[in-house]
């Protein structure tokens, strides 16, 4: 039988729908297209009919589940913890602070009554720091961890100490400083003098803040001073900031 034979809807289909019955049963079979067919040869081709005429079944459609989509993920952003600059800082009221008072003097003579070289330990005790605070002056001291400034007539430097042990209260320049810019050593009424500062972070009734402790250092004379404790402000900060160095002692 002729190769044109298949499955379902084959050429053999085809043929039997466009041609007469006869021509193309001839075909199918290879028996030419005019000879007369047997009846074995009509058998033949009707079965080849019939199963061009059977639907095939067509496989069951694939179905596919449908996939619930994944839950929604919130993202909920971390709130960044507070670092506190006076977690660990010394509890201080007002009356703890250095405060300078007294009667004003007026620094008229710097050259008279000089600390210049002593040891500075004793007058600092009188200005009264901390054996803490002390130490911490001493270095810078050594150091000379401070900055360099220009006095000015009227400047008040506080509590100021003098080469025989006598403590002047609220110190007032009273003099005309005055200033090289040739030479070098000490000179007559020389106006620059050395600040030394200290910062510390306190509890001050129950706020967070700056204290600052200043020292000075008059180069015509080095009668060491101090005024007023300055304070400022501190606030809580986020840890991804870097929060300021802890220097309580």
């Amino acid at each position: 039988m002729s190769s044109i034979i298949g499955g379902a809807w084959s050429t053999a289909c085809h043929l039997f729908v466009q041609y007469p019955f006869t021509t193309a049963c001839a075909v199918v079979l290879g028996v030419g297209t005019y000879n007369v067919l047997t009846d074995e040869q009509k058998a033949e081709c009707n079965k080849i009919v019939a199963a061009c005429q059977t639907v095939p079944t067509p496989p069951p459609p694939v179905v596919i589940a449908p996939v619930a989509p994944p839950a929604p993920v919130v993202v909920v952003p971390a709130k960044p913890a507070v670092v506190d600059p006076c977690a660990d800082a010394p509890v201080m009221t007002t009356a703890d602070l250095f405060v300078s008072t007294g009667k004003p003097f007026l620094w008229k003579n710097p050259g008279i009554d000089p600390v210049r070289g002593k040891a500075p330990g004793p007058y600092l005790a009188q200005l009264k720091f901390t054996p803490a605070e002390q130490a911490i002056f001493l270095k810078k001291i050594a150091e000379q961890d401070g900055e360099v400034i220009n006095l000015k007539k009227g400047d008040v430097i506080g509590l100021m100490t003098s080469g025989s042990g006598k403590l002047k209260t609220n110190t007032t320049v009273a003099f005309d400083p005055v200033f090289r810019t040739t030479g070098s050593g000490d000179y007559k009424n020389d106006g620059r003098m050395r600040i030394y500062i200290h910062e510390q972070h306190v509890r001050l009734n129950g706020d967070c803040v700056l204290r600052q402790m200043v020292l000075l250092e008059p180069f015509v004379c080095q009668n060491w001073s101090r005024i007023s404790d300055m304070i400022s402000p501190l606030r809580r900060v986020p840890d991804a900031v870097t929060p300021a160095t802890k220097e309580a002692k």
